[in-house]
């Protein structure tokens, strides 16, 4: 085998590493990492030794099997757990994502037949609609690997801070199992900490009250925690914010009042704290994120809000690239 052919995954991973090592909370991880095994996938298929090139191969099957899967199942899974989605949850248009998309995905698989028979002028939207949709793939799985790999990092318990992200209230005052988990994740990091020979954290509850809350999302979160045990003289309250900007930035106020440390962590579910961590990294907060358990069925239709929310946070550079795919399948179109 030619080792010289590993430099490149090894020089890819190596360039990840550093940059995922130096500040995890960028998109730019997500895309590096996708790179790495990409090219090294490249590298064990083309290798003369029969083992690696046997894993690659494998890899590939895998690989190929699991899109085909995919393109099959995707639709009756998205309608499947849209059902379970509203039927365990609420009819709000956050929780019709799924659902939305599977329609995209229905009129795509009917329409795609008929696009030969069409004019050009009705082929150009339909080709503009699947460049997009392509680039949209490509970004999400971008955003899927960052949010995973992000959400696999063991932060040291050596914390000063703990800020517990809030969410809405169930009939105005009561904690829902989501927001609960982000509490217990929470307070039991503190407790471990405490476990180990450390000091007990602060913990920040941050949210403020809706108009169709009679309390506070911080107040319900503290009065949670106490009843649970933990003690009130640590904790604090935010009770100003509205969004996750918000919360970082009025609870990174506290911080700079209190000031017992620099050590900040925050709690919220798994899917949210990536995007959360950007929020922080904006205002200025050196803090990471631990991430609370989350329903399966809740998975993808969070991942796919906390997707678009990530592409508005970026919606100049995105409308870019997708005008430029509009160009590209106008000059297409001209030159078919």
């Amino acid at each position: 085998m030619d080792y010289l052919t590993l430099l490149l995954p090894i020089l890819l991973l190596s360039i990840w590493y550093i940059s995922f090592h130096k500040e995890p909370r960028q998109l730019i991880n997500g895309f590096l990492f996708n790179i790495f095994v990409i090219s090294l996938i490249g590298v064990l298929a083309t290798s003369p030794i029969n083992f690696m090139k046997n894993s690659a191969v494998f890899i590939i099957i895998v690989g190929a099997i699991g899109l085909i899967l995919l393109s099959i199942g995707t639709i009756p899974f998205l309608l499947i757990n849209t059902g379970l989605v509203f039927k365990r949850e609420s009819y709000s248009l956050a929780n019709m994502l799924g659902l939305l998309l599977a329609i995209v995905l229905i009129i795509r698989w009917f329409v795609t037949p008929l696009i030969s028979t069409w004019p050009w002028y009705l082929q150009l939207p339909f080709n503009f609609a699947s460049l997009t949709g392509l680039y949209l793939m490509f970004a999400f799985l971008n955003f899927l690997s960052v949010s995973i790999l992000y959400s696999l990092r063991r932060p040291k318990y050596d914390q000063d801070y703990i800020i517990v992200l809030g969410a809405g209230l169930i009939n105005g005052y009561k904690v829902s199992k989501l927001l609960a988990n982000r509490i217990k994740r929470a307070t039991n990091f503190a407790d471990k900490q405490i476990l180990l020979g450390g000091k007990r954290p602060i913990i920040i509850f941050s949210g403020g009250q809706g108009n169709d809350e009679s309390i506070s999302e911080a107040q319900a979160m503290q009065k949670w925690a106490i009843d649970s045990g933990y003690p009130e003289e640590f904790t604090l309250l935010e009770d100003k914010s509205t969004t996750t900007f918000e919360n970082m930035r009025f609870s990174k106020k506290i911080i700079d009042l209190d000031h017992r440390g620099d050590h900040i962590l925050f709690s919220s579910n798994n899917y949210h704290i990536f995007r959360a961590a950007i929020f922080a990294r904006m205002v200025g907060v050196n803090a990471q994120g631990i991430g609370g358990k989350t329903p399966w069925y809740f998975l993808p239709n969070a991942f796919l809000r906390e997707f678009i929310a990530i592409l508005m946070l970026h919606k100049n550079r995105h409308f870019i690239v997708v005008l430029l795919l509009l160009l590209l399948s106008i000059f297409q179109q001209l030159f078919k």
